[in-house]
């Protein structure tokens, strides 16, 4: 049994289109077809050059790139395209950590932030975001009023959180009114 996936239409460079349908052959693969092209064995309009695969436990494309070949051109096995068979330290995996470490930081500053005591005559009145300060420091600037003073303006304060070298936990966190 075939179940039409879908139709979409490519923009090639040149400005022209080309229609690529996906259809679900009987749940064992999935044919990629196109107006023009086809493979050996099948009649005109009715062929697949190529299909995606999940074959002896392995997920693959498999490509007829000569239409007079009945044999395909190329099985392309997807096996080490597997995300758990990415290696450590890859530029990928390096983005993907150091951007979960900012996140987490960025985390653990605020709940301390949010926390910190400043005392009971201050209140802050706004604030900024982050910003890094070297490999292991946030700093977040903010403004605040002391009811014991007077002033026309509020007052800028910084807070100021260090982490343990390439974690989110930290070191110290103070602020500097």
């Amino acid at each position: 049994m075939k179940q039409k996936l879908g139709t979409v239409k490519l923009h090639g460079e040149d400005g022209k289109t080309i229609e690529v349908t996906l259809t679900n052959h009987n749940n064992t693969c999935i044919e990629l077809t196109s107006k023009g092209y086809g493979d050996c064995c099948s009649k005109n309009g009715h062929g697949s050059p190529a299909i995606i695969e999940y074959h002896e436990g392995r997920l693959r494309i498999v490509v007829w790139a000569d239409i007079n070949a009945q044999d395909p051109s190329d099985i392309i096995d997807l096996s080490n395209a597997k995300e758990s068979m990415r290696k450590k330290n890859t530029p990928a995996k390096v983005a993907v950590d150091a951007k979960n470490l900012a996140e987490d930081r960025i985390k653990a500053a605020n709940l301390s932030y949010e926390t910190f005591d400043l005392g009971e005559d201050v209140s802050v009145v706004g604030s900024r975001g982050w910003e890094t300060d070297g490999p292991d420091r946030l700093i977040r600037k903010f403004y605040y009023e002391n009811q014991n003073e007077q002033h026309d303006d509020s007052l800028e304060g910084s807070f100021i959180v260090d982490f343990f070298p390439g974690t989110s936990k930290i070191e110290d966190a103070h602020e500097n009114m």
